[in-house]
């Protein structure tokens, strides 16, 4: 029964919003009784920040699980883009959600930030691990590990808050995937080609080389 109201909740938030669901409503459809309902989470900001957690946490545990080996450092940047485009796939409503209660009610989000923080601090050590060696190879540009995760958190879920501009065109299913798998593709083109130094900075760092090479 707990998972039942947790999906119910889940189901009725983001079909209604926050403030226009009661724990009433999301008894009355998770086939229980409101008591059980406060049993189990006591508050509706509670039952919020469970669901949230659960979700975030799933594409956390994928990101904590990218391979720290010889894998081609683009390799990694796709397959972290791949991992949140599809949790967003199968969540497709919850950008949306989430960027309307931040601004309508931003203060259920207080301890889910914490928990953010502490999911994603460890990831951002890692990735900018990575980014810190191919930058010093040369193989890209110096560049934030917080900046790339938000350009692909943001570039990925605008994707899916389009969805009242692109469903002017009246897409058929098939071709709100092939909208979505095109999205995909190009947010990985993007990115990784703001990841390549440009000539300039190829051009500095082969002279440096040189120097270098002249002093030894």
């Amino acid at each position: 029964m707990e998972k039942r109201i947790l999906s119910s909740a889940k189901e009725l938030f983001l079909k209604h919003g926050f403030d226009a669901v009661s724990t009433t409503q999301i008894a009355r459809n998770a086939g229980c009784n409101q008591a059980l309902v406060h049993y189990y989470y006591r508050t509706k900001q509670r039952l919020l920040e469970r669901i949230l957690q659960e979700e975030t946490a799933t594409v956390f545990e994928f990101f904590s699980a990218m391979p720290h080996d010889d894998t081609p450092f683009e390799e990694k940047i796709a397959k972290m883009i791949d991992i949140h485009f599809s949790f967003l796939e199968n969540n497709p409503a919850i950008p949306i959600f989430l960027f309307g209660e931040m601004r309508n009610n931003p203060w259920i989000f207080k301890n889910f930030q914490v928990f953010l923080k502490e999911k994603t601090s460890c990831i951002l050590d890692e990735l900018q691990k990575e980014i810190d060696k191919e930058s010093a190879s040369g193989k890209t540009k110096a560049m934030d590990a917080f900046d790339l995760m938000l350009d692909i958190i943001s570039l990925d879920a605008f994707a899916f808050m389009a969805k009242p501009f692109t469903d002017i065109w009246e897409f058929s299913e098939e071709q709100k995937k092939d909208f979505l798998a095109r999205r995909k593709q190009h947010i990985k083109q993007i990115l990784l080609a703001a990841l390549m130094p440009t000539g300039e900075e190829q051009s500095e760092r082969q002279k440096q080389t040189k120097k270098s090479q002249c002093t030894d």
